[in-house]
């Protein structure tokens, strides 16, 4: 049977389960999800673009529209980590409402982003000591809380809420 003749061809050329056609933002957020299920239950070392593109409904070369390698994907979830942490702990960072109450909205916020993403944190700790990239991207992340933390010690120093304490050293152990 033929196509050509308004008929079915003998094949269907889109594998089994997979769908042929994604928004861009629907697509990439199952290759993170996908990832991210993968995470938690292996560890990163053993993630391949092949066995996690099974775990989609897109194809092998779809991964690659999206990011050129797994580390590059890494550095993107790592990313979005970073901005819902910054949302949950903007209550204490931006220093809104009464300080203790809005150190624990934010802590609360921060933990549970954590919490969630708690495998994506193992893979970039585990993996960064072999991969440049990665150990620049987890060094960075972590600059800038150190930096934030920082600054709203400083702040809440100045305003007589902290002792005296030198505020980096406290940002680097409480991050």
């Amino acid at each position: 049977m033929s196509a050509q003749h308004g008929r079915k061809p003998d094949f269907d050329p889109t594998p089994p389960g997979r769908s042929r056609r994604h928004a861009p933002g629907e697509a990439r957020q199952e290759i993170t999800d996908a990832a991210l299920r993968f995470l938690w239950q292996r560890p990163f070392r053993e993630l391949t673009v092949a066995v996690l593109m099974d775990d989609t409904t897109l194809s092998r070369p779809s991964f690659y529209q999206y990011f050129p390698d797994l580390h590059a994907l890494m550095e993107s979830l790592l990313a979005e980590i970073e901005v819902a942490m910054h949302k949950a702990a903007d209550p204490w960072i931006a220093g809104e409402g009464e300080a203790v109450a809005a150190l624990r909205e934010s802590l609360n916020g921060v933990v549970q982003t954590c919490v969630v993403h708690g495998p994506v944190f193992r893979a970039i700790v585990e993996a960064a000591p072999q991969d440049d990239r990665l150990e620049k991207a987890w060094a960075e992340f972590m600059g800038r809380w150190n930096h934030a933390v920082e600054a709203r010690i400083i702040a809440q120093q100045v305003a007589g809420l902290i002792p005296p304490l030198d505020a980096r050293s406290m940002a680097c152990a409480l991050n």
